[in-house]
Parts: structure tokens; C-alpha cells; sequence
């Protein structure tokens, strides 16, 4: 998520060229991933119980897919401001569902280590983001920014659909979310 957050950023003068978009248009595209946040960060919660963790971090990664696709296919000002919501939209989701996810991992036992690491993982990924992208950038164009997001995003779809599995039960004395 936050390598994706951080594409636009991390290549805005080539952005900029691509696009013809001043550094305020660049702000906007930048703000607008975390945006859907507003609305959506408590009812994402809901989904998640609703459709299970996988399913809706899953359809968060799909989202996140589909907004950096049609960024990467499309010149037009509104459609990349739809892919940057669509991306941002899946990326709440992933969030929201992800923190349960580790909780639900680790609850009981670590839970403090496995935060502080799933936590950390935002200013690493935008670390990242900013050493890798702009190489790729400059050296492959602007497309392949968008590319090299869609692979890593398609990479942790194949994590999640084919490797995470639930935790079997919770451990002793932990009831959902809370732990005695």
C-alpha cells in the first residue's frame, strides 16, 4: 500500500512531463489515495466480518490493481484521478483488514513486535518507493512506474490467495479482539 501511495510522488516531474500537471495537480493525485479513508475505514471493518478477512484484502488488492491500471493506461486528467480513488479505495480496505488480520495472529502473544513491523511496513514501503521508482522512471518511462506497482501488487495477491491462511484458533483466554 504504501509503495503505491508513494508512485505518484516519488515520480512527480515525470508525472509532471506525462501529464502536463502542475505541483498542485501532483498534491491532489498524492492526497486523493488516502481520501476514501473518511468514509470508509469504519465500514471497512463491517466488510471485513462480513465477507472475511482474505476475501475483502483480496478485493482491496484487486481495487488497488484495477486504480494503478487504469492510471498507467490513461492520460486523461479524470481517469487518473478515478484510478488514484479506486486504489486509494482498496488500500483503506487493505489497511483496515490487514491490522485485524495481524492482531488476530498474534493476539496473545508478540502482539506489540508484530505491530511495530506491520506498522513500520508504511515508511518502508514509501522508503522504497523513492530509491526504486524514479530509477525506473527515468530509465524505462513513466509506464513502467505503474507496471512495477501492478507486479508487486499482483505478487501480494498471489501471497494472499495462496499462502495466508487464518489463524486456526485464538489463543487461551482471548475472546474476538480481546485478550484477558
Amino acid at each position: 500500500m504504501a509503495f503505491q501511495f508513494q508512485s505518484v510522488g516519488a515520480v512527480a516531474p515525470l508525472v509532471s512531463d506525462s501529464l502536463g500537471a502542475s505541483l498542485a495537480d501532483i498534491g491532489i493525485l498524492i492526497g486523493l489515495y488516502l481520501a476514501p479513508g473518511v468514509a470508509l475505514a469504519l465500514p471497512g471493518a463491517t466488510i471485513g466480518q462480513r465477507y472475511g478477512d482474505r476475501a475483502t484484502v483480496l478485493a482491496g488488492l484487486l481495487m488497488m490493481l484495477a486504480g494503478e491500471t487504469l492510471m498507467t493506461s490513461s492520460a486523461p486528467w479524470s481517469l487518473q484521478i478515478s484510478g488514484r480513488l479506486i486504489g486509494g479505495t482498496g488500500g483503506v480496505l487493505l489497511n483496515v483488514l490487514m491490522t485485524k488480520m495481524v492482531a488476530d495472529w498474534f493476539a496473545g502473544r508478540e502482539l506489540a513486535t508484530a505491530m511495530a513491523i506491520y506498522i513500520n511496513s508504511w515508511p518502508a514501503g514509501i522508503a522504497i518507493a523513492l530509491m526504486l521508482l524514479p530509477a525506473i522512471g527515468t530509465t524505462f518511462g513513466i509506464s513502467a512506474v505503474g507496471i512495477a506497482v501492478a507486479i508487486l501488487i499482483v505478487v501480494a495477491i498471489g501471497l494472499i490467495a495462496f499462502i495466508y491462511q487464518a489463524p486456526q484458533a485464538p489463543p487461551a483466554g482471548c475472546r474476538r479482539w480481546l485478550c484477558s
